[in-house]
């Protein structure tokens, strides 16, 4: 019988911004399912020591690094490494994510330089060295974004949180088309806001925490498992002919916003 959540021959992923929020629930997910496994982190060794200690529990390969993502020295780092450790990459999850509050009228350099650093340059780089690997060693492999809701309903969202997204599904569909004659493919799932440590401050407001609930048509917050499950999906066999696509999990946040 064919593993649940991995697609034949698929058996190691690097997961971007895995000590936390959805990152940490996939890497705890696919950990029960087999997969070796490298997560990032950029600030908490707590936090990610802890992620590594349950996924070993489930008996998996596993180990954590610590580098930001948003410089060219911490994408090379995060790739040797991971490289070194797993042997090869199968998948690459681009989860991780800087988010900024700010006004647009305000907005810093620095703010906007963080984000887009983080959520277009990381995306973009760690992505060509790991397809380069990909194509070397005539793997199969799959590439899975963390996009946003905002592209489609931005509200007052920070403007360069939301321009970053629309680049990442602008790189989505871009990369699909380059890398699918290898048969690799590149999808990215697209979250509403739910409860992580990026935006814990929305969620400790009560006003801000009950608008979220009210822009879901189901009446209720999403949690990180939902949106782990739809990376577990795009890992299947059943995903092999899905690219270049978004995997909307919203509760419905984007029909009515």
């Amino acid at each position: 019988m064919k593993e649940t959540g991995k697609a034949d021959k698929l058996q190691t992923i690097l997961i971007t911004g895995g000590s936390s929020g959805i990152g940490r629930a996939a890497a705890l997910m696919l950990a029960k399912d087999g997969w070796d496994i490298v997560i990032t982190y950029s600030s908490s060794d707590e936090s990610a020591a802890e992620v590594v200690k349950l996924c070993e529990a489930e008996g998996a390969k596993v180990c954590a690094v610590k580098a930001d993502i948003g410089t060219m020295d911490g994408i090379r780092r995060t790739y040797e490494e991971a490289l070194a450790f797993l042997g090869h990459i199968d998948v690459l999850y681009n989860n991780a994510g800087a988010f900024i509050a700010n006004d647009f009228l305000t907005a810093t350099e620095e703010a906007f330089d963080t984000t887009m650093n983080v959520n277009v340059k990381g995306t973009f780089f760690l992505t060509q060295m790991v397809a380069r690997q990909m194509v070397e060693k005539g793997i199969k492999g799959r590439i899975i974004n963390t996009s946003s809701a905002v592209v489609d309903a931005p509200t007052n969202t920070p403007v360069d949180y939301c321009t970053s997204k629309g680049a990442v599904e602008a790189m989505t569909k871009c990369m699909a088309v380059w890398l699918g004659p290898c048969g690799i493919t590149v999808n990215a799932v697209v979250p509403c806001t739910i409860p992580t440590k990026l935006n814990k401050w929305q969620f400790d407001d009560p006003v801000l925490r009950e608008n979220f609930r009210k822009g879901s048509v189901l009446g209720e917050l999403g949690e990180s498992e939902y949106l782990a499950e739809a990376v577990r999906y795009l890992l299947t066999e059943n995903a092999r002919w899905t690219t270049g696509t978004r995997l909307v999990v919203d509760g419905g946040y984007t029909l009515q916003n």
